[in-house]
């Protein structure tokens, strides 16, 4: 007892005699650990050489070849796409055929070859059909094609250049888009946009296409006699997902691949009957070695999704686990983190998580509270803490390295709070961990102490690709008493107490900042070319855990986790605007690298910590800073005292008890757009004028859980509720603004009757009209606006003559050629002619709509959501009207034809209405496409008139107009502007439903069936007024 009270009064931060404790209470019920694990009957583990040999093993297995071995599901949970181990075997001979009879280009083995696939099992037939043609596959972040720039393209142009691969492998569909994304931007001249990034200038190869056009021959067969590739061979490059400076490939090869994959499976005790269930990233290690590739070589099953399917609905993991009595699986910290956050807001939710055996959590920092909360949350469903395997491993490595998992042991941490991420045995053979002192390179006598970590094990890369020189000094280091031996320097800081590993921080040039990589290099060049005064080569980008700068009084920034960034820079000078300076930096910090700097240092001219070779020693800065040794000229702040107050902040933003009439009456999309931007840049330092609304809003750095937190800001400001779901769905702040203005339309198109009110409301509630705007026109603005009708009249009149003039040129040439047969036999070429004619209408229709989607759309259609209202006086309601005037006219002329099939449907989704596909429709007057949504089993019968405009006091205004399922719309009714038609509902044959809720029906069964998309309390309340 006296030794503790003079442990807990010291002020030294490592206690004399370093100890560990339990997270939680040992659940001595669980007990299922220590069983050995089942496999299937007749199935013995092969020990083999290579993947494909496994692969071909399983295939050619009479009772595995036609076993599952991946299942890829949608949101829904519903298989989508399905692999037995004999199609993947098949798959992979065909696509090695193709690559290696491939002339043009012409690859041989050896040949590197980029990898860019969306999620799905697409990727996983290449991968596999590279290693047995022993082509080397690299597989890269797909960018999303319709966004210009942005990270993920910036990084696969880095890859290109750095390993100058043959081709692209990809499918079509997604090349089509990236193709068709290209045309448009160049047609919209964007191509001079702030990014000049373009994809590299390479042959697209579409594995998809090969497989479905396959048909099974010997000449695929022969692909099973190619020879084993050698131990030393390179398997495949897999490249660190850092930011803007140079790509770090590192080099894996066949026998350090397959070694992982083994290690890993006896790790986790995966046999032939696993249930793995992973949503990570098919291109990250974590994902692909450690889900895809240790699931194939144990012979098990894997039911694979999307990230992003995840990330919209993080419980579906838990879904997924429960409804196919999974074993296996994994995750990052932030994915537990969004987990514990749903399972607070759903407490009626009911899992049966007892089947699980092993479930990792890795790759990032591991906090102790989200696993703690976690178990408790999860432990009713079945989870048992011995199934938590935090654990420890890095790309340089292949991905594993240890993990403390399979001894029974309960989750330990030591005294200040760092969870254990491995067991650690010195007589180990597949590896060997040491504690080594990052300045002079030789191991630490106590492994208790701080140090860097070192690995050895024959999992690790060979180097990175075309890095000769840190290659030697990454992966080639040796330790006096281990002769014999090559260990990988890994750069993080950890000791290891009573054979227990535990990380606690990072000294090398990686920082994982909110789950995002960034090198310390690439911050430092930013930072150095953001001020002419700061000095350059003196600067520092470290890392620091976020309870040292809480301590120091520093704010954390709210994107941040465990981890967070601290900038240490040298000044030429001591007179200078430090708040100009600092401001600057931390904003081109955000810009360039899409993270957050949490702190900013200025020291004194040659104060900062170096090698006696001039190199910035990192480590040593990052001690002075928590020490408080720095020669300090500028003190960090806090973000909120580096702007205004937080409280002034705070008071800036709406609470969230705003009045939902004064949100509706004010709120506007322009005003919706500057607050996401406003929040935006208060998140990562990046000036409002710099945030473009059309860019993603992962390009910004924007984690996952700074979303979330995100989420319910902007709740406060609209006063409706806003889930992380639908900012998680948001491609861009532009797309979000939308969802935004949407919900605010859904509430202030809730019908109101005289007399009622809205819950919550102590006076009638009553939506505000715009009020009228008094306008003043020139007459030189009139005169430029009909010259402008008229340029817009001869532009809609080639958009409609050119598809009309085409059809009919290819219908005379083709009725030409039956001019000999005319000659022969009159009615057989006259019969020819006729069947012609039909065509030729078709291709009319087909073309018309087609040119007016491509030409008119693009050019002529207004940004609704930016601007919902127009002046008639302006070239935007110009541009509409001929818009407007192009697709009235080919709707009468043409797609009156098309009436009640599903063709129509589709003449509509083309000019930009979203039509489900089990919709029927038998009108042609839906004005504004873009602003109409109708759902699954909706009917619209004839001449009904779908709105979603209005023409008032010189204002042209939109609002979209939108159908839930199952509803009816019935002949010649009128659905105006804003309206919203509940699930079920019906309008009746020349009723007219307004969009502020005046329903012109005297039945109330009509009005209770509209009410049905809104609360039940609003409808009863509002039907007994009728009453």
């Amino acid at each position: 007892m006296a030794l503790m009270r003079k442990h807990f009064a010291s002020n030294t931060p490592v206690p004399d005699f370093p100890y560990v404790k339990r997270l939680l209470p040992l659940n001595s019920n669980r007990l299922a650990l220590s069983c050995k694990p089942s496999i299937v009957p007749g199935i013995q583990f092969p020990d083999l050489p290579s993947l494909n040999s496994y692969l071909r093993h399983w295939a050619t297995h009479t009772v595995t070849q036609d076993k599952i071995l991946y299942t890829w599901i949608n949101e829904k949970g519903d298989k989508v796409a399905q692999r037995t181990f004999k199609e993947m075997d098949t798959n992979a001979s065909v696509i090695a055929y193709k690559l290696l009879t491939s002339q043009k280009p012409t690859i041989n083995p050896g040949d590197k070859v980029l990898l860019v696939y969306l999620p799905g099992l697409d990727f996983v037939d290449a991968f596999f059909g590279c290693l047995r043609a022993r082509v080397v596959p690299v597989p890269v972040i797909p960018p999303d094609p319709l966004q210009r720039g942005g990270q993920a393209l910036l990084h696969i142009s880095n890859i290109a250049k750095r390993c100058n691969p043959a081709a692209i492998l990809s499918t079509f569909s997604y090349h089509l888009t990236v193709r068709a994304a290209s045309a448009k931007n160049m047609i919209l001249l964007n191509g001079k946009s702030k990014s000049s990034l373009h994809w590299p200038n390479l042959p697209w190869l579409h594995t998809d296409a090969w497989i479905k056009k396959s048909i099974i021959s010997a000449e695929y067969n022969d692909m099973d006699d190619l020879s084993e590739p050698k131990s030393d061979e390179l398997c495949f490059l897999q490249f660190t997902s850092g930011s803007t400076g140079e790509a770090k490939g590192v080099m894996i090869t066949h026998g350090g691949l397959i070694h992982n994959v083994k290690l890993m499976r006896r790790k986790y005790r995966s046999t032939s009957r696993t249930i793995l269930v992973s949503w990570l990233p098919q291109y990250h290690d974590m994902g692909l070695i450690g889900g895809l590739l240790t699931s194939m070589v144990s012979g098990a099953y894997a039911i694979l999704f999307s990230p992003m399917t995840f990330i919209r609905d993080p419980l579906l993991w838990l879904q997924v686990i429960s409804k196919n009595h999974a074993t296996h699986s994994a995750g990052p910290n932030f994915a537990f983190e969004l987990l514990v956050r749903k399972l607070e807001l759903n407490k009626v939710q009911n899992f049966d998580l007892s089947s699980l055996v092993f479930l990792m959590t890795a790759a990032e920092p591991i906090r102790p509270a989200t696993l703690k909360r976690f178990i408790e949350l999860t432990q009713a469903f079945g989870l048992s803490q011995e199934v938590m395997a935090p654990g420890y491993g890095l790309a340089e490595n292949c991905v594993y390295v240890c993990s403390a998992y399979g001894e029974d042991k309960p989750i330990l941490v030591d005294w200040q709070g760092r969870v254990c991420c491995g067991y650690f045995n010195p007589n180990d053979k597949d590896v060997d961990i040491r504690i080594v002192d990052p300045e002079t390179g030789k191991e630490l006598e106590k492994s208790e102490n701080e140090g860097e970590v070192w690995v050895s094990s024959l999992s690790s890369g060979v180097g990175y690709w075309d890095m000769k020189e840190l290659s030697e000094t990454t992966f080639r280091n040796k330790l006096d008493n281990h002769s014999g031996k090559l260990y990988l320097r890994t750069g993080d800081l950890g000791r290891v107490i009573e054979g227990k590993l535990f990380i606690t921080g990072r000294i090398k040039d990686l920082i994982i900042i909110a789950g995002r990589n960034v090198y310390s290099s690439d911050i430092e060049k930013t930072v150095e070319s953001s001020s002419e005064i700061l000095r350059p080569g003196c600067c520092a980008a470290v890392s620091v855990p976020s309870e040292i700068l809480l301590a120091k009084g520093i704010s954390v920034p709210d994107v941040s986790d465990q981890i967070a960034l601290v900038v240490i820079a040298e000044v030429r000078e001591t007179k200078f605007s430090s708040q100009e300076v600092v401001k600057k930096l931390e904003t081109r910090v955000a810009e360039e690298h899409g993270v957050i700097v949490a702190a900013t240092v200025l020291i004194k001219p040659r104060s900062i910590s170096k090698t006696t070779s001039g190199k910035i020693r990192r480590f040593e800065c990052a001690k002075k800073f928590i020490d408080g040794t720095l020669s300090v000229i500028v003190e960090p702040a806090s973000r909120d005292n580096k702007s205004t107050p937080k409280s002034k902040r705070n008071s800036s933003h709406p609470q969230k008890t705003r009045d939902l009439s004064s949100t509706m009456g004010t709120v506007s999309k322009k005003d919706i757009i500057e607050f996401l931007k406003g929040l935006l840049s208060e998140q990562t330092g990046i000036s409002s004028a710099k945030i473009s609304t059309t860019e993603s809003l992962v390009s910004y750095g924007v984690d996952s859980i700074g979303v979330v937190r995100a989420a319910q800001r902007l709740s406060d400001f609209l006063g409706v509720q806003v889930g992380a779901i639908d900012i998680f769905t948001a491609t861009c702040i532009d797309d979000l603004a939308n969802f935004a203005e949407n919900l605010l339309v859904k509430s202030r198109s809730i019908p109101t009757l005289p007399g009622s009110t809205l819950p919550g409301s102590t006076a009638t509630q009553t939506v505000p009209n715009r009020a009228e705007v008094d306008f003043k026109v020139s007459e030189s603005q009139k005169l430029i606006i009909w010259i402008a009708h008229l340029i817009a009249l001869a532009y809609i009149s080639l958009l409609l003559t050119c598809p009309a003039y085409l059809s009919v040129r290819g219908y005379t040439v083709l009725v030409s050629w039956t001019h000999p047969l005319l000659q022969r036999s009159p009615l057989i070429g006259y019969l020819i002619s006729l069947a012609f004619a039909p065509l030729s209408w078709i291709f009319c229709i087909c073309s018309t709509c087609f040119c007016i989607a491509l030409f008119g759309n693009s050019v002529l259609q207004p940004n609704y959501w930016l601007s919902p209202e127009i002046s008639i006086w302006s070239l935007g309601f110009v541009k509409w009207w001929s818009l407007y005037k192009a697709q009235e006219v080919a709707s009468k002329i043409l797609a009156v034809h098309l009436r009640g099939t599903v063709f129509l449907n589709h003449w509509f989704r083309m000019l930009g209405a979203k039509i489900a596909t089990s919709a029927v429709i038998d009108t042609i007057d839906i004005t504004d496409p873009s602003l109409v949504s109708i759902g699954e089993e909706d009917v619209i019968a004839e001449g009904a008139l779908l709105q979603s405009h209005e023409v008032r006091n010189g204002i042209l205004s939109f609002s979209p107009i939108r159908m839930g399922q199952k509803s009816f719309v019935g002949p010649y009714a009128v659905i105006q502007k804003g309206s919203i038609i509940g699930d079920g509902a019906e309008v009746f044959a020349l009723q007219t439903y307004e969009g502020n809720g005046d329903c012109k029906n005297s039945s109330a069964n009509v009005v209770q069936k509209i009410y049905t998309c809104y609360p039940d309390d609003i409808m009863a309340e509002n039907v007994g007024e009728i009453d």
